[in-house]
């Protein structure tokens, strides 16, 4: 009789101790749900509020257009350049010369719209996705150069330039300090930045944090008005 009482007891012991180690493991098991669910919700919150924010900036064409003639001509691309899933936003206006890619971020903190500067020619720019990099090419008279720059926060700085006539090619060569392309190359560098091609194509990978890169251009873009009348 004895006995039997004790294995009563003791099978009783256990099943509390299995059912406190089951509501433990499913207690955490529900923490770790709820922040992997809140820290996604907190990132999809934020990538709508800044398409959100994109629209209102866009429904205001005085925010970017020169003039009304641009208007009826303006379209619209969204692209992942920085680290972050919150997309960036590039605005061009057409595919001469001049038409340079000009490129916005949003600013979570101030619920703003920053303006990053315009980049590169013929209303297309290469940029490097969630690495942080962009290649703007720059070209005269045959001669091509490339600047390569990266966000810090509300502006962009330069971390490269490459400089060719697909002849001849040259390499660090330049001054990074440079913050704008008014300061592109007249001529040519001295001879001895001269690299092989090679050589070009293995700096420009560098810079680019490697060689898959996505291409945005004015052809691939969403006219502006279509995109501000969706939801």
């Amino acid at each position: 009789m004895n006995n039997r009482i004790s294995l009563i007891k003791k099978t009783l012991f256990f099943k509390t101790i299995f059912v406190l180690i089951l509501g433990c493991i499913l207690f955490i098991s529900a923490c770790t749900n709820r922040a992997s669910n809140g820290g996604y919700s907190h990132e999809t919150n934020t990538k709508s509020m800044a398409i959100k924010k994109y629209k209102e900036f866009l429904s205001d064409t005085t925010n970017f257009s020169p003039n009304d003639s641009y208007i009826s001509s303006i379209r619209i691309a969204y692209g992942l350049i920085d680290e972050d899933d919150i997309p960036e936003l590039f605005v061009c206006y057409g595919t001469a010369t001049v038409d340079r890619v000009h490129i916005y971020r949003y600013d979570a903190d101030n619920n703003e719209v920053d303006y990053l500067g315009a980049y590169s020619q013929y209303g297309s720019i290469i940029y490097s996705e969630q690495l942080n990099r962009i290649q703007a090419q720059y070209g005269n008279n045959g001669w091509f150069e490339q600047f390569i720059y990266k966000i810090d926060e509300n502006k962009t700085e330069i971390v490269g330039r490459l400089l060719s006539n697909n002849v001849v090619y040259y390499a660090d060569y330049a001054d990074l300090t440079a913050d704008s392309v008014d300061e592109v190359l007249e001529g040519t560098p001295d001879v001895q930045y001269t690299v092989s091609e090679a050589d070009y194509q293995k700096e420009l990978e560098d810079y680019m944090c490697g060689s898959d890169t996505l291409r945005i251009s004015y052809d691939m873009m969403t006219p502006l008005e279509t995109d501000i009348s969706t939801n």
